[in-house]
């Protein structure tokens, strides 16, 4: 996570280190994604969204309800998960 964000956002240290494994293990199942050549470049790009979906869910639930009204401000209710984001 950016330094700036982490700052702004006021994690604590458990939650930047798990923020962090959730980032790393996105990151290691989108490079896992790109080297498969099994799927459509339409059902990669499906399957791109939903990791990082899932990673930007997990990392939510990570933080504080305030903490989470920070991060809308930076990135807007629908982001936050204050609205059904698509798939």
């Amino acid at each position: 996570m950016f330094p700036d964000v982490a700052e702004f956002l006021a994690l604590s240290e458990l939650q930047h280190e798990e923020i962090r494994r959730i980032l790393n293990r996105s990151f290691s199942a989108l490079e896992e994604l790109d080297r498969q050549r099994r799927q459509t470049d339409q059902q990669r790009t499906e399957h791109r969204r939903f990791l990082l979906e899932a990673a930007r869910r997990q990392a939510l639930e990570v933080l504080s309800p305030q903490q989470r009204a920070r991060w809308a401000t930076l990135v807007g209710p629908e982001e936050n998960g204050a609205a059904p984001a698509p798939p």
